[in-house]
């Protein structure tokens, strides 16, 4: 027997390689076991808006995360994501932009007119759960996580609502389309004098969403993933863009930014990164570019795990400082005991 000469080091052996195997099967066990999603919350018949939360009773609360979803998504979209970071402690709640996801087909106490795409009553609805999030939760340090149009809404919350968000994390931020998505989208809203024409946006989503085809499948199969767009919706939207720069200007630059983008975006042009962070003042700013990596890269299923780890890291990292700032404040308010 090889063994023979160790003595006792078989049996040790053999239960390293056994921890080993149960600590290999802890890893690849199915990510947020016991993350609870919840798509009929109070938080959202009080605010009268479609929100899905995510949250982990076992792990100790460590940030809120509001996730803003982009054009045709919805907040479930950001279903992985939220998973793994309620995992980690966080309270991720995603609502649904006007005239997107549960918004459509007029849920049970929804305004009738959701099914129509308004960005500044989405902005509002935005605005209002940061706030009543803030009230809830004083103590932990918020968030606004936002993919293309989402990372323009919010910038948008973030700037004209100072104080009120404790970091921006934007996944391809819209700020300049690409031109021939655009001329195509031109050509298809040319019937502007019959705004309420509806443009198929199938072909939009298969060439330009994402350069892994799974991703592409997994929009195309949800029921919740907005297939057409009327003219004045597109136009709305490119405005919406458009606007992006002008309210970076306004964050404040106590607010810590990450942005992260993929080079191979063929819906919106990825250099424009280096024109918001122009605007941008903000002194902490983080930027991650993805190589070969397409414009969708939060909202999926197929999330990669560099993408994953980026996100994480920095909201963990982040999160940690804010409390370390809040005990220290809360040190300094506390009274002096006198001898």
């Amino acid at each position: 027997m090889r063994y023979r000469h160790f003595g006792g080091a078989r049996p040790c052996l053999l239960g390293l390689v056994v921890l080993v195997l149960l600590l290999l099967w802890q890893l690849d066990g199915p990510a947020g076991a016991s993350v609870a999603r919840d798509e009929h919350s109070a938080l959202g018949a009080e605010l009268q808006i479609p929100v899905t939360v995510w949250s982990d009773d076992a792990v100790p609360a460590t940030a809120v995360v509001v996730a803003v979803h982009g054009l045709v998504m919805h907040g479930g979209s950001f279903d992985t994501l939220a998973r793994r970071l309620a995992a980690q402690g966080c309270l991720v709640v995603a609502p649904d932009m006007r005239g997107h996801g549960r918004w459509l087909g007029g849920g049970s106490g929804l305004q009738p007119d959701g099914n129509n795409i308004d960005y500044l009553k989405s902005e509002g609805d935005l605005a209002a759960l940061v706030v009543r999030l803030k009230a809830g939760h004083p103590h932990l340090p918020l968030f606004l996580v936002g993919e293309s149009l989402g990372a323009s809404l919010s910038i948008r919350v973030a700037a004209t609502r100072p104080g009120s968000v404790d970091g921006l994390v934007l996944s391809s931020p819209a700020v300049k389309h690409r031109y021939l998505p655009l001329k195509r989208a031109v050509m298809d809203a040319r019937g502007i004098l019959t705004p309420h024409r509806q443009i198929d946006l199938t072909p939009y989503i298969e060439q330009c969403a994402s350069e892994d085809p799974k991703i592409i499948e997994g929009m195309m199969q949800d029921p919740l993933v907005r297939k057409h767009l009327n003219s004045l919706e597109v136009l709305k939207t490119m405005a919406m863009a458009q606007s992006t720069l002008k309210y970076a200007k306004a964050v404040e630059p106590g607010v810590p930014v990450l942005i992260i983008q993929g080079d191979a975006d063929r819906l919106l042009k990825s250099n424009a990164v280096v024109a918001l962070l122009g605007r941008l003042r903000c002194k902490d700013e983080t930027v991650r570019w993805f190589h070969a990596r397409g414009h969708v890269l939060l909202e999926t299923a197929f999330i990669r795990a560099d993408t994953l780890e980026t996100v994480q890291g920095w909201l963990g990292q982040h999160a940690r400082a804010a409390a370390v700032q809040t005990a220290s404040t809360v040190s300094e308010m506390s009274p002096v005991k006198q001898n």
